[in-house]
């Protein structure tokens, strides 16, 4: 198959645990970008950390970040917001639950943790942490009045003691606005129902007169179902859950094993 576009999640995918691109991966993106291949970031996170990776490694890629709530190629730029009396809401249960979370507008992410923003935004060979601008906060109380709410792109809810699966039903989510995505059993993500990485793919792939059967797309998380069940080509990571392996065409190895080289080349991409 003539591949034209390889959609690619970034966090347990091209990236390894570290959250560096290893070597191997920035050399396979560089043959494929050599071969006029259309390549595209597909990612939970903001829009600013996924492009700064790609300009760190010299690859002109577009983007579907924030889980595709936040969709970029050539000179176009596209947000789709949340409704922010539901994240409020659910904010509010979770600061009385101690759970940790974190909101992201259009320019910035708001996180009650530290720790958080350092698990995904770190100072390394290939970018710098304060790439992603930030703002530390205690509780919703804080934050919840800023015009910057008003701009809410994607929300995060994260739960030390992984009850996540049993308390999210009680969120005041309206599921006709919103999709709930189960990362695992301590990590929910939220963005608006319009939102998802097969529709940013779709919406990057009809920009570029690309038809789905010319596409690859490899990940490893609930996130990235959208966009396998999208692509002609669907790769789950090694490391990636049996749910999402299941929605696959084929499974390569784990992130930290070169798996997504080893999946270009068994489609003798490289």
């Amino acid at each position: 198959m003539n591949y034209q576009l390889i959609s690619t999640d970034m966090d347990g995918t091209l990236l390894d645990s570290d959250k560096l691109i290893p070597k191997e991966n920035i050399e396979a993106l560089h043959i494929l970008q050599d071969k006029g291949i259309k390549i595209m970031f597909s990612t939970g996170r903001p829009i600013q950390s996924a492009m700064t990776y790609a300009a760190s490694i010299n690859i002109d890629a577009s983007f579907g970040a924030s889980n595709g709530a936040a969709i970029s190629y050539e000179d176009y730029l596209e947000t789709i917001l949340l409704d922010k009396e539901q994240i409020i809401k659910t904010a509010k249960i979770c600061d009385e639950l101690n759970f940790e979370y974190i909101i992201y507008t259009e320019n910035m992410g708001y996180y009650t943790s530290l720790d958080i923003y350092s698990e995904y935004h770190r100072d390394n060979n290939l970018v710098r942490a304060n790439a992603v601008p930030k703002i530390v906060f205690n509780t919703i109380q804080d934050i919840m009045d800023l015009d910057d709410m008003n701009k809410i792109i994607k929300a995060d809810f994260f739960d030390p003691k992984s009850r996540i699966m049993d308390i999210y039903p009680q969120f005041p989510i309206d599921l006709n606005k919103s999709n709930v995505i189960l990362q695992d059993e301590s990590i929910i993500e939220i963005i608006n129902k319009k939102a998802s990485k097969g529709k940013a793919v779709k919406k990057v792939a009809e920009y570029y007169k690309i038809p789905r059967e010319k596409i690859i797309a490899i990940g490893d998380g609930g996130n990235d179902v959208s966009m396998l069940e999208y692509a002609g080509c669907g790769i789950a990571m090694g490391n990636a859950g049996d749910i999402v392996k299941s929605k696959a065409d084929m499974v390569t190895d784990a992130n930290d094993n070169l798996g997504f080289v080893k999946a270009l080349e068994k489609l003798n991409m490289l």
